[in-house]
């Protein structure tokens, strides 16, 4: 992933600038809470209206990830918009942290600073910058200290040499089984259409189940649906009611690292598939459907149309996926230990820095001033 200059992963900086759409605020004051200062990092006070800038960056970020409805939704007593508050205070803790070490801007940098100072002023709106006091100059630092936070990361890049073991031990552990591997087996192929109903999704990459008896009630309607489902109408059947018809996008066919190339068509090696359906599919003749397969994923009934035995082109592929996934495994291994070190530098920082957090004087803004942040 390519890193603009002023979004950085391992903080919270100004976040996807050119995507966010522009929105207009009422021309009103805010409520004062008495109190200007939210942060003090190393002797220096961060104010309110700074803090704004990046609260209103954070709000739009929210909604991207969890939709405009992101602040009324009860996570299991996860306040939604107090996470968006400490979000802010430590993005701005560790971007003061590092204005120290990051070097002087150069000549050329400037017009770059002032047109994205030129974008955030924009972004924000007049009505906004108004309405919380935030004029030009403020705007035009805060860029200039994102900007140099991102210097500071980029200067701070370590070697792939510092970490050769740890790549070493990655590598062995993501796919040191596949040098051992039945290759016979595993490319062993089938063809089948398939009708799956999930009972969770993925949330920033990570799976998320539904509820129970969201669960039981998906077991349900999909046994009911399999019961008047045979070879003949299974086509038809998948079209209207499956989750997902494909095995693209279907992550129990994408269980191993190696892919049939016609995958997208509905053509699977046997190892690429999770084991509890793989078994019951192989299982199943050509011309056949499977029963209702119960997945990590959710519930799975498959049409097998046909099959074949390992041939020599699928093992000149298996040699060539794996050399490709170990060499774009290794490029996403170093950047996560790169940024694993660099959160390191952070802490580091953070403890030997002095801060005070004012995070009631920001909640209590923030929640005397709900009528002028429309979500």
């Amino acid at each position: 992933m390519k890193r603009k200059w002023w979004i950085s992963l391992s903080v919270f900086l100004i976040v996807a600038l050119f995507s966010l759409l522009l929105t207009s605020f009422p021309g009103k004051k805010p409520e004062s809470s008495g109190q200007d200062t939210v942060l003090i990092v190393n002797g220096e006070e961060v104010s309110i209206k700074e803090a704004m800038i990046y609260y209103r960056l954070m709000q739009k970020r929210f909604v991207e990830a969890g939709g405009e409805n992101v602040w009324s939704l009860d996570f299991l007593g996860f306040d939604v918009q107090q996470q968006a508050i400490d979000n802010v205070m430590e993005s701005i803790i560790r971007i003061k942290l590092v204005q120290p070490l990051a070097g002087s801007l150069k000549r050329n940098d400037f017009a770059e600073i002032e047109k994205r100072s030129l974008q955030l002023a924009e972004l924000l709106g007049s009505d906004y910058m108004e309405a919380f006091e935030i004029d030009d100059d403020l705007i035009t630092r805060v860029v200039t200290e994102n900007y140099l936070a991102f210097v500071y990361e980029r200067n701070a890049d370590f070697r792939s040499s510092d970490f050769e073991e740890e790549i070493r031990l990655g590598l062995e552990e993501a796919y040191g089984v596949y040098d051992t591997l039945d290759r016979e087996t595993y490319l062993s192929s089938t063809s089948v259409v398939t009708i799956m109903f999930y009972t969770g999704q993925y949330t920033d990459g990570v799976w998320i189940e539904y509820p129970q008896v969201q669960r039981e009630q998906i077991l349900e309607n999909a046994e009911l649906i399999l019961s008047g489902t045979d070879p003949s109408n299974f086509y038809r059947i998948a079209k209207i009611y499956a989750d997902s018809c494909t095995l693209t996008d279907n992550p129990v066919f994408n269980e191993g690292a190696i892919l049939h190339e016609r995958t997208a068509a509905g053509t699977c090696y046997f190892g690429q598939v999770s084991p509890e359906a793989a078994g019951i599919i192989w299982q199943t003749e050509p011309g056949a459907m499977t029963k209702l397969i119960e997945t990590e994923y959710g519930y799975l009934a498959a049409l097998v149309t046909s099959r074949t035995d390992c041939r020599e082109v699928d093992l000149r592929i298996y040699e060539e996926q794996l050399q490709q996934r170990r060499a774009a495994y290794r490029v996403d291994l170093i950047q996560q230990l790169k940024d694993q070190r660099l959160e390191e530098e952070w802490q580091r920082l953070e403890q030997e820095s002095s801060i005070q957090r004012f995070t009631d004087v920001f909640s209590s803004f923030v929640e005397a001033n709900e009528n002028l942040l429309l979500y």
